[in-house]
């Protein structure tokens, strides 16, 4: 029978050493599917009655580093919008915000087939915090990137992660996040 969505993974495991994430030890570095591949599967699912495909990974935004030695998500954005139906979605998961710039959110914004969502894990926004996770990063660059989707479409849909009572974590960092999350009116 037919089946509205599908996910289709587009790497595993993950080059990134947060310090309180497990996957790397679990799944490994990132390995990533050739593009060619990752098309025939979302080809595959669509002629099996998916119309909704969601693109997983750890960390698509590193989608292909290991096998063309740069990150190539949005060579795979250009080639979804090449080789697929107009009238399918397809649905970007966990973007990192280290590699989210605005050349990227521009070709989700304009692509066919992408949907204006994005799912972008910040863990926190405060830098001593983000720094003793081992991330990057600061609260004016996470603001940047909302705000710069939602000039493109006020209705580009925004969501994110975050971890509270992280170790060193007092209320000061935690009303931080508050304010953030009032300020930037995420969808989830």
């Amino acid at each position: 029978g037919s089946f509205w969505s599908r996910y289709l993974k587009v790497s595993e495991g993950c080059n990134e050493k947060c310090a309180y994430c497990t996957i790397p030890s679990i799944r490994g570095v990132l390995k990533s599917e050739p593009i060619g591949e990752i098309i025939s599967e979302a080809v595959t699912l669509i002629e099996n009655g998916a119309v909704e495909i969601c693109v997983i990974s750890q960390d698509p935004t590193a989608y292909g580093m290991d096998i063309y030695g740069r990150p190539m998500l949005k060579e795979l954005i250009h080639e979804f919008d090449r080789s697929l139906p107009e009238d399918i979605w397809v649905r970007l998961l966990y973007l990192h915000p280290k590699r989210l710039d605005r050349e990227l959110l521009e070709m989700v914004y304009n692509s066919k087939v992408i949907l204006p969502y994005l799912d972008i894990p910040l863990q926190h926004v405060n830098g001593t915090i983000l720094k003793s996770m081992n991330r990057i990063g600061s609260e004016q660059e996470m603001k940047n990137i909302f705000r710069m989707a939602r000039q493109m479409d006020p209705l580009f849909a925004l969501r994110t992660t975050l971890m509270v009572g992280y170790p060193g974590e007092t209320e000061k960092e935690f009303q931080q996040l508050l304010d953030f999350l009032e300020e930037m009116e995420l969808d989830r």
